[in-house]
């Protein structure tokens, strides 16, 4: 065996390799996050869905699903669905809403339920509090018991923190880059501040308008 062959021998079976850590790395996120538990005990219906939410996000058990998940709301219940290219064997599963209980999971980024999957349990997910209201209200859902409590102010209270937390970062930068970099007048502190926390304010303005 030459020395170009001896370099280029582990390309040949790179295309195996990365099929295998993709197949074998698909598999562990179905077992970890119970995917695999939920799929078998929820098999999808046939029910046409109401409410269709794309390119979701969500966490399920221990893995978090960044933008690959999709929500549908049928009169049957809940059916979640991912991207086959990062879990290729998950198939579709749909739990009955009766078989759902959600409680509020507020964090200071954005407010989130948390949605235990079957009676008893299978697995809980935690999704946007928002896109949970949206599925229920398309499935007809609107009693208290099928939702959780989630008051105006808990879902108002992450915006304007994000919106303190962004505002505060940009004033900093404004003031105080161009004094580090030695500029003898540099932006005025108020402006500094202002100017970023009215920009930033409208689009926050608009984000509380939608929750109402």
């Amino acid at each position: 065996m030459t020395d170009q062959q001896a370099i280029e021998f582990p390309w040949a079976l790179f295309p195996l390799f990365f099929i295998g850590m993709w197949l074998a790395i698909g598999t562990l996120l179905g077992l970890v996050s119970g995917w695999f538990a939920l799929q078998g005990r929820f098999p999808e219906s046939d029910a046409q869905s109401r409410r269709t939410l794309r390119m979701r996000s969500g966490k399920l058990g221990a893995v978090y699903f960044s933008g690959c998940l999709t929500f549908y709301a049928t009169p049957r219940g809940l059916r979640v669905r991912v991207w086959h290219l990062f879990a290729p064997f998950q198939r579709a599963f749909e739990v009955p809403w009766d078989q759902i209980t959600a409680t509020e999971s507020a964090s200071w980024i954005r407010t989130r339920v948390r949605l235990s999957l079957g009676k008893p349990s299978a697995a809980t997910m935690r999704i946007d509090a928002h896109d949970w209201e949206r599925l229920l209200a398309a499935a007809g859902k609107t009693s208290t018991t099928d939702r959780p409590t989630v008051s105006p102010r808990s879902r108002a209270t992450p915006i304007v923190l994000q919106w303190l937390v962004v505002t505060a970062f940009a004033a900093t930068f404004l003031y105080g880059v161009p004094r580090l970099m030695g500029a003898e007048e540099g932006v005025p502190l108020h402006i500094a501040i202002l100017f970023p926390g009215i920009v930033f304010g409208i689009g926050t303005l608009i984000r509380l308008a939608r929750l109402r």
